[in-house]
């Protein structure tokens, strides 16, 4: 290949494409503007992501942006440390520029970057994208991607392991599946795919299907996605109150996630009205949902607490408002001025700790054993939908309110970030299954050893049942 730029004095690169088996070149350099590609764990997909990305850049000109995107920072450094080993001198006049930055010797600048932060990724003119594990990427990310290729109508490739239905990642592989739309392709590698062209070894995928659960195996090596319970909350467990009795109302809780901005594509405040009855059940009785100044936000959050109290009545004693208070000073003033504004109110500040996911844990294991029930009004549908789409949807700010089941109906609030990778050694019965999941898929390509201990902690974890299989004796593995 060869590339010639007005700007700069002829330039001529030898260059030759790695080797790609057949299947993966195909996925890749699809003739089609945008190309969704649903993978196997390390069957190349990253690999020919590289490759195609560096590609475009080199046929670029001095100036123009091309973009590798995956989820958090940590991710998007592995490809950058992938393509900056890769690429040879006669190529890259600087390995970097600034922090995951390559800039070629045709002046074509390669960007590695979050989408962690959605609206960080507005304003560029982009060539060329990589979104990088997809299945797990936010969707307002992508809208922000998109709109960067708009003036440009740069390619793109959208990559990643199949994970459940819940994600615009799978809803848009499906409309591409179909074929009618004319700028989407769409393409799957499967692990059997990478063992027929000698990537990944045979006895490898043999023993991650005996010692994976088949749901598991089916997304993470046959890029099929499983029934739809793969989000945090299965929304087809919660329920319809079939009736309203104020007598079953044990404790009450208005819980508030505050947003600064407002606009259309802004988040919401949004208030959940959270009601714990005496059999143990929760039931989300109302949501309060807007885009409003910080003072109409205010006046409404005493609005409602003034209804919810009258509604209440004589079952009232147990009711209180709460906040979710951010960290800093900024935070904190932001949730003492609300609870100045509610004097003559039982209020509390709960502070934030842990990711989004992390502080829906506890709401969303309530939902998975069918202990939660929500009153019918115009407002349920769009929780639903939120609920199912999170935490890869656009909003989340229902959620957010929804936490406040923890702060104040009598269940335990211990955010499983207590345990992090080095419990996997030292506590493995407190380990998350999915993070178990994702180790033993970056173990795939390595046939690396993995050694798993802890402590028994009861019968209903990962680590007892593995433990079991293994005390059997039958797997080779």
């Amino acid at each position: 290949m060869s590339t010639e730029t007005d700007e700069l004095p002829e330039l001529t690169v030898d260059y030759s494409r790695p080797h790609l088996y057949p299947r993966q070149e195909q996925a890749m350099f699809d003739a089609k503007r945008i190309s969704c590609i649903e993978a196997s764990t390390k069957s190349g997909k990253t690999a020919s992501g590289i490759i195609w990305l560096g590609e475009q850049a080199l046929k670029g000109r001095p100036g123009w942006n091309y973009w590798w995107v995956a989820p958090v920072s940590l991710q998007a450094k592995i490809a950058f440390d992938r393509m900056r080993r890769s690429l040879s001198q006669q190529i890259s006049q600087a390995w970097l520029t600034s922090p995951w930055t390559i800039v070629l010797l045709n002046g074509a600048i390669i960007s590695f970057r979050s989408g962690d932060n959605p609206d960080a990724l507005y304003g560029e003119d982009v060539y060329a994208c990589v979104i990088d594990e997809a299945s797990r990427f936010k969707e307002d990310a992508w809208f922000a991607i998109r709109s960067t290729l708009t003036a440009t109508r740069g390619k793109i490739r959208i990559i990643g392991n199949v994970k459940g239905k819940s994600n615009w990642f799978y809803h848009l592989a499906r409309r591409a599946e179909e074929g009618k739309h004319p700028e989407l392709g769409y393409h799957k590698l499967t692990a059997y795919d990478a063992v027929a062209a000698g990537v990944l070894a045979e006895e490898e995928i043999a023993e991650a299907k005996r010692t994976l659960p088949e749901h598991v195996f089916q997304e993470l090596f046959m890029a099929e996605a499983a029934a739809d319970t793969s989000g945090m909350f299965p929304v087809s467990k919660i329920q319809s109150l079939p009736y309203w009795d104020l007598k079953n109302v044990q404790a009450s809780v208005r819980f508030w996630d505050k947003a600064g901005t407002v606009g259309e594509y802004a988040a919401y405040t949004a208030g959940a009205l959270l009601h714990k009855f005496y059999d143990g059940r929760f039931c989300i009785g109302h949501m309060a949902r807007g885009h409003w100044s910080a003072l109409e936000r205010e006046e409404r959050i005493k609005s409602w607490a003034t209804q919810d109290r009258t509604m209440l009545g004589g079952y009232a004693a147990s009711y209180e408002v709460g906040v979710e208070q951010e960290p800093g000073s900024g935070g904190k003033e932001s949730a003492e001025a609300t609870i100045r504004n509610l004097a003559g109110f039982r209020c509390f500040a709960d502070k934030v700790t842990g990711s989004k996911e992390v502080r829906a844990e506890p709401f969303a294991a309530q939902v998975q054993n069918g202990n939660v029930l929500v009153r019918a009004g115009e407002w349920v549908l769009e929780l639903l939908d939120e609920l199912d789409r999170f935490p890869n949807g656009r909003y989340r700010d229902q959620v957010d309110a929804c936490t406040g089941l923890r702060a104040t109906c009598s269940y335990t609030y211990r955010p499983s970030a207590l345990c992090g990778v080095r419990s996997m050694v030292r506590a493995a019965s407190r380990f998350k299954e999915d993070a178990w999941f994702a180790i033993r898929s970056t173990l795939t390509a390595t046939r690396g050893k993995i050694r798993i201990i802890g402590n028994v902690k009861g019968k209903s974890n990962w680590f007892y049942h593995l433990a079991r299989r293994a005390e059997e004796g039958g797997n080779g593995s």
